[in-house]
């Protein structure tokens, strides 16, 4: 659900054509940022899958891994929201993000047996 507002605030934002410097001391590394929108996209993809057999278990599972993603990488969730604003007025940053995030979805997809 989270992840369904944060695209739909990216496209928002990305059609406004803002192009503003993102400022380094107020946001996640663009190497960690692209590792924690991938695990996040992997966390969301289960609770898609999931919800259907128990909506609330699944709704549970999806926060926690949230809240462990957030602390695998020593941030707050305001942090992470102030990045993903951040790339947000810089579009071309963020589709560069989002290529690399579909190109590790790719490469895990190839590993599966």
């Amino acid at each position: 659900m989270k992840l369904k507002n944060l695209i739909i605030f990216l496209l928002f934002i990305a059609c406004s054509g803002k192009t503003e410097e993102l400022q380094d001391k107020n946001r996640i590394s663009k190497q960690d940022f692209t590792k924690i929108l991938t695990e996040i996209q992997i966390a969301e993809a289960n609770y898609q899958l999931n919800k259907v057999n128990d909506n609330n278990n699944a709704l549970t599972i999806l926060k926690q891994r949230y809240s462990a993603i957030y602390t695998e990488y020593n941030i707050s969730e305001y942090l992470f929201e102030k990045t993903l604003t951040c790339y947000s007025e810089n579009p071309a940053k963020l589709e560069d993000i989002y290529l690399e995030i579909l190109e590790e979805l790719n490469f895990q997809r190839e590993q599966l047996p």
